[in-house]
């Protein structure tokens, strides 16, 4: 048990006295001062809760497109997954890093050039970004009852170039394939 001054008499008064025994006042060992420390930590913490809560997620549940295109000047394949024509995500890479990586594709902090993500998402646009925490994973898989359906799950964290972050995710997303050419 701590001898504290009261704060409003400034005698001594025990750090644990519910009222000051000297001049009544309630809870004479916690200062203003000391009240608007824990006031401001409390401050802190709930602003730094909602901006945490404020990142958006956003959560991909269908291929709406495919194209050929090219990256880091190879043969490339472009997935369109979202969403909607507003709302949609593209994931590239090209046909030799696919079929290299065995359909595991990963990139941290745009690491591997032949790999590629962004979304246009809510009127923003959110990259893989080399200098924010961003990442990558997409996993794509067939199943032998669907020939001709190529399946991905993504985990993703991308960015605005004005730093702000988004979530994306998606499981079993089914994309309907006219060959597997590329993808052998």
């Amino acid at each position: 048990m701590a001898i504290k001054k009261c704060k409003e008499c400034n005698k001594e008064v025990s750090s644990s006295a519910k009222t000051c025994p000297h001049c009544g006042v309630k809870k004479p060992g916690i200062s203003a001062r000391v009240s608007l420390k824990y006031f401001i930590v409390a401050l802190v913490l709930s602003m730094s809760v909602a901006a945490i809560a404020m990142i958006p997620d956003i959560h991909l549940t269908k291929s709406i497109g495919k194209s050929d295109s090219s990256l880091s000047g190879k043969p490339a394949t472009v997935f369109h997954l979202g969403g909607d024509k507003e709302n949609y995500c593209t994931v590239t890479f090209t046909n030799h890093f696919f079929k290299s990586s065995k359909g595991k594709l990963s990139n941290l902090r745009r690491n591997q050039p032949e790999f590629d993500m962004d979304c246009n998402w809510d009127s923003n646009y959110y990259v893989i970004s080399t200098d924010d925490d961003t990442f990558v994973k997409a996993n794509f898989y067939g199943k032998k009852d669907q020939p001709m359906t190529l399946f991905v799950d993504i985990d993703a964290k991308l960015t605005t170039t004005n730093g702000e972050s988004a979530s994306v995710s998606g499981n079993d997303i089914a994309i309907e394939l006219d060959s597997w050419k590329n993808f052998n």
